[in-house]
């Protein structure tokens, strides 16, 4: 059975009710030669309540990590995500 970081990363939210996911990848101009861009979108909807920023927040920042770590590559920082500081 293959990797699929997006199925995982669903997977870790299983309490929301419906989740859609849908993808795409390019190789082309722009993208080094064996390699690939990958893209997805990911909708949560739930009916027993109203969603927060903090569960939309989460899947998302796990999507954009997970399918990095599948390459064996590390992937650029994001500079929208926050860096946690413990003292």
């Amino acid at each position: 059975m293959g990797s699929n970081p997006t199925g995982s990363a669903l997977g870790m939210y299983a309490s929301l009710d419906a989740a859609e996911a849908s993808g795409d990848d390019y190789r082309g101009p722009g993208i080094p030669a064996g390699s690939k861009s990958l893209t997805s979108a990911l909708r949560f909807r739930t009916a027993d309540r109203t969603l927060t920023a903090g569960p939309r927040a989460r899947p998302r920042g796990q999507a954009r990590v997970l399918p990095r770590r599948s390459a064996g590559k590390p992937g650029p920082r994001d500079p929208r995500r926050r860096r946690s500081c413990s003292r």
